[in-house]
């Protein structure tokens, strides 16, 4: 009777932990608003058509800042293929048509690629495929009380590819996850901490242990 207790209440944690990490996911154009004081972390897929050359100006990935009221304070990111570029730049604390920071993904044709814009605190970072693009801090360039802001993903336009599985998650990614999402054939699905696995395995086995005894 007095291991009951502690393996019901064991098993009731593991489960709450494997689920502290959700995802709202979709395969085609999104906007969604997030609460300023909210980290979350854009997880989406992209394969670039035969033609890697963009025809105008197209936004993959943003992040933008707005006021109480609503109003356009500024925008944070922006991951977008100019007229006849190749390759995605990555613009961020980008304030008065100016962007402080740059960074750029390399894309070729039918190679399909994980691209992670991740926000924790003030901290914003990009990877592709794993690795780093660039990394900033948001309040550095941005002026103004952000309420909310707004991500969006397109698969509009004159995109030179086309979007697959993406999404946006209710908290900002570890490194562990960041690499467990970053291959473009897994899909970014809900994932559970490391910790949260061992804790299932150890409940597994504990009540294998109790099922023996």
């Amino acid at each position: 009777p007095t291991m009951k207790k502690p393996l019901t209440l064991f098993c009731v944690a593991t489960a709450a932990a494997l689920q502290a990490l959700t995802l709202d996911w979709a395969t085609d154009n999104h906007s969604q608003a997030i609460a300023a004081g909210e980290d979350f972390s854009i997880v989406t897929t992209y394969t670039p058509g035969e033609t890697t050359t963009a025809a105008g100006w197209t936004t993959l990935v943003s992040i933008s800042a707005y006021d109480a009221s609503g109003s356009l304070i500024d925008d944070v990111l922006r991951a977008q293929y100019q007229p006849g570029d190749s390759e995605i730049t990555v613009y961020g604390n980008i304030n008065d048509n100016f962007s402080r920071t740059i960074g750029t993904i390399v894309t070729a044709a039918n190679e399909t690629m994980r691209i992670i814009v991740n926000k924790e605190g003030n901290t914003v970072s990009v990877y592709a495929n794993g690795q780093s693009v660039l990394t900033f801090d948001i309040d550095q360039y941005i002026f103004g009380d952000v309420a909310s802001y707004q991500v969006f993903w397109s698969n509009q336009g004159e995109l030179p590819g086309t979007i697959g599985d993406s999404g946006t998650y209710d908290d900002a990614l570890t490194d562990w996850e960041i690499g467990e999402v970053s291959n473009p054939d897994v899909h970014p699905q809900a994932i559970p901490e490391p910790t949260a696995l061992a804790l299932l395995a150890l409940g597994v086995a504990a009540v294998a242990l109790r099922r023996r005894a």
